[in-house]
C-alpha cells in the first residue's frame, strides 16, 4: 500500500511538471520555420541574392549560437523570379502546405500582392520594400523609404542652395512618393520634371529640354539599370555634366553602373543613398566584415543588412512572447522592436513600418564616403 502510494505520488509529479513545462516552452516542430520568397533568378535576381544572403547571415549566427527558446530557425526559400503571379503562389504555399507563421519577402510589386494574404492568414509579414505596406496587424515593412529618400534630397539641395533643378524620373510605382518627399522639403526652389520609361534607350528629348531650362541641379530617380547608365551617358554627351547630381534612390550604387559612368559622377559629385557609413556604429562594421568573409566580396549595397536585421529583430519579438505560436503576440512584439542594427537604428511605427535613416553619399575619386 505504501509502495502504490509512492508510485502515485512520483506519477502526479511528473505530470505537474510535464504540464508546467508543456506551458512555458515553446510548441511544435524542434525549429521554427520561416518562408522566404525572393527574386532568386531573373532581371531582379542580384537583389533577392543580397536579401538572402543577409538571412542566411542571421540565422546562421543565431543557429551556432542556440536558437531562439532553444529552437533553430529553418528557412524555406521560394523563387519568384521577379514576377508577382510567382510571389503568390509561392506565398500560398508557404503558409498552406509549409505551415510557416513568419515570412519575409522584398519588392513593391510583390509585396502588395501578398501582405494581405499574410494578414488574413495571420502569418507575421517582413517586407524588404521601399514602398508603406503596413494596414493591419501582422504586416511589416522594412527598408528605407522612398518619400524619405526624397526628402533627404530635398533637404541636400536646400543646403547645397540650388535654385533651378531639373528631375528625370522613371514611370513606375514608388515615383510618387519620392516626388512628394522631394518637393516637400524644397519648397522655393524651381523644378522642371521629365520622365522615362523601362527599356527607353534614347533619352535626347528630355535632356534637351533640361538643357533649355537651365539648372544648376540635376536629379535622376528610378533604379539600377542599363537605362541610368545610358540615360546619364547622354547626359554628359550633351553638356550638362557640369551641374551637380542627385539621385537618392541607390541607382548609381551598384558596380556595374558606378564603373561605367566613374568620371561622369566625379565631375557632378553625385551624391546617392546607401549603407551606413558611420563608424560609430559598429554592427554595421562587423557586418561588412562578416559578409566577405561569407561570400567573399565586399558588400556593396544595403539590402542584405536590412534582411539581417529583420531576423534579428523575429528573433528578440519570439524571445519576449510567452507563445511563439501566438502570432498577434509576436506581432505585437516586433512593433516595439528598438534596435542597433548592420543598416543603422530600427524601429517601427504602428502600422509596421520601419523608421529608417537615409545615409546620403558621395561619389569621389577614391569611391563612395559619407555626404
Amino acid at each position: 500500500m505504501k509502495n502504490k502510494y509512492i508510485i502515485w505520488s512520483v506519477v502526479v509529479l511528473l505530470v505537474a511538471f510535464a504540464c508546467l513545462v508543456s506551458r512555458h516552452s515553446p510548441k511544435g516542430d524542434e525549429t521554427i520555420k520561416i518562408g522566404a520568397v525572393y527574386s532568386l533568378s531573373g532581371q531582379f535576381s542580384l537583389y533577392g541574392t543580397e536579401f538572402k544572403r543577409g538571412v542566411d547571415l542571421a540565422v546562421s549566427e543565431i543557429n551556432q549560437n542556440g536558437g531562439v527558446r532553444g529552437k533553430k530557425l529553418e528557412v524555406i526559400f521560394e523563387d519568384d523570379a521577379g514576377e508577382v503571379g510567382r510571389s503568390v503562389t509561392a506565398v500560398r504555399k508557404l503558409i498552406s502546405a509549409d505551415k510557416v507563421k513568419y515570412l519575409m519577402t522584398g519588392f513593391s510589386g510583390p509585396s502588395f500582392a501578398t501582405a494581405p494574404i499574410a494578414e488574413e492568414s495571420k502569418v507575421v509579414y517582413i517586407s524588404a520594400t521601399v514602398s508603406k505596406i503596413g494596414t493591419g496587424n501582422y504586416v511589416f515593412k522594412d527598408h528605407f523609404d522612398m518619400e524619405e529618400a526624397g526628402r533627404s534630397i530635398g533637404m541636400a539641395l536646400v543646403k547645397e542652395g540650388s535654385k533651378k533643378v531639373g528631375v528625370i524620373s522613371l514611370n513606375y510605382a514608388d515615383t510618387a512618393s519620392y516626388l512628394k518627399g522631394l518637393k516637400q522639403e524644397a519648397r522655393g526652389i524651381e523644378f522642371l520634371d521629365e520622365s522615362f520609361n523601362f527599356g527607353d534607350t534614347d533619352f535626347k528629348t528630355q535632356l534637351a529640354k533640361i538643357k533649355a531650362y537651365n539648372p544648376d541641379t540635376i536629379v535622376i530617380e528610378g533604379i539600377p539599370s542599363p537605362e541610368i547608365i545610358n540615360l546619364t551617358k547622354q547626359l554628359a554627351r550633351i553638356g550638362l555634366d557640369d551641374k551637380k547630381l542627385y539621385s537618392g534612390t541607390t541607382i548609381y550604387i551598384l558596380p556595374f553602373i558606378y564603373n561605367e559612368l566613374k568620371d561622369t559622377l566625379t565631375k557632378m559629385r553625385a551624391v546617392d543613398n546607401n549603407y551606413d557609413l558611420d563608424p560609430a556604429n559598429q554592427k554595421a562594421q562587423d557586418f561588412q566584415i562578416k559578409y566577405k568573409q561569407a561570400f567573399g566580396a565586399d558588400m556593396f549595397m544595403a539590402d542584405a543588412t536590412y534582411t539581417y536585421d529583420d531576423v534579428y529583430a523575429l528573433k528578440e519579438a519570439l524571445e519576449k512572447s510567452r507563445d511563439i505560436e501566438n502570432t498577434k503576440e509576436v506581432a505585437d512584439n516586433l512593433r516595439k522592436v528598438k534596435m542597433i542594427g548592420a543598416a543603422g537604428e530600427l524601429s517601427f511605427d504602428p502600422l509596421g513600418n520601419s523608421l529608417r535613416k537615409i545615409y546620403l553619399q558621395t561619389y569621389t575619386d577614391h569611391g563612395w564616403v559619407k555626404y
